[in-house]
């Protein structure tokens, strides 16, 4: 399989397997696909955050509003008290005013924050240095892991307008994701240039399955990225030890100008004329 390391910018996001025979716009439809559930799951994540402190989302029309404000315009909230967490709550009001203040309890906070980790990992761009591909099951297996650990916590389940409900189960409705792609409008570089949709990753990358390749995403229409440096960072980082290394050798070398060498019989220019004519070791004393 042709291993492809996608990059947005200078941002690398994630490896992508693919054959050879493979489309490329199958390949770009994949990419944008990992790229958006990426975005989606890490929202999750910082919403499961804020569920652990303050509970379950308030209605739209309640958000940002106080206790008064609510009771003056007759806004009122029936899924709340229907719907505690497990074990109970503690009261930790929410400065943004978008959460019911339902803090669950320690033990379940701790159940939000493991799936929340564990689901940072399996998404991780470490995982490029560990030369781990990402795949759609792998944004399959995230979703479902983080719906185990909310039922747990709201067996019932959260209301439908809470931004987690609706990225868990893929609402159309949810919130629009920032910087995410559609696939019609994006585009996959490599090398400088746009990679043709009707062609075959073969024909772009070659017959190797072996070969590993980093291709730019990005929206159509955009100006060509800046193409990949030749060294990477490992290797620019050591290059400039090595040079400083010898600039300070170089610097060693000129500091030390000692010229008491010239003194000493191997550093005398003339040493062989005197010794074919039989010149050393004279010394001379007054008569």
């Amino acid at each position: 399989m042709v291993l492809l390391h996608v990059k947005k910018g200078q941002e690398s996001l994630f490896l992508l397997e693919a054959s050879t025979v493979t489309p490329v716009s199958e390949v770009l439809r994949l990419a944008v696909s990992l790229h958006n559930d990426r975005l989606g799951i890490l929202d999750t994540c910082a919403e499961l955050e804020l569920l652990a402190c303050h509970g379950a989302a308030l209605p739209p029309a309640m958000h940002g509003l106080l206790q008064e404000q609510a009771a003056e315009l007759r806004l009122t909230d029936d899924w709340t008290p229907a719907h505690p967490p497990t074990g109970g709550f503690s009261l930790n009001k929410d400065p943004c005013g978008r959460r019911n203040g339902q803090q669950p309890t320690a033990e379940m906070q701790e159940v939000l924050r493991k799936a929340v980790a564990e689901a940072k990992g399996i998404i991780s761009k470490e995982n490029v240095k560990n030369n781990r591909p990402l795949t759609e099951q792998h944004m399959e297996d995230c979703l479902e892991m983080l719906k185990g650990c909310v039922s747990l916590v709201y067996p019932d389940g959260l209301p439908s307008y809470d931004v987690i409900a609706q990225r868990l189960h893929r609402d159309p409705n949810a919130p629009p994701l920032n910087r995410a792609l559609e696939a019609p409008m994006s585009q996959l570089w490599f090398a400088g240039k746009a990679l043709d949709a009707g062609k075959s990753v073969g024909d772009c990358f070659g017959r190797n399955e072996k070969t590993k390749a980093v291709v730019q995403l990005g929206a159509r229409g955009e100006v060509a990225p800046v193409r990949e440096p030749q060294l990477d960072e490992a290797q620019q980082a050591s290059m400039m030890a090595y040079w400083h290394q010898r600039r300070q050798q170089l610097k060693k070398l000129d500091e030390n100008d000692d010229d008491s060498y010239l003194d000493s019989a191997w550093a005398d220019s003339h040493g062989l004329q005197r010794q074919f004519h039989g010149l050393e070791n004279i010394k001379w004393r007054p008569a």
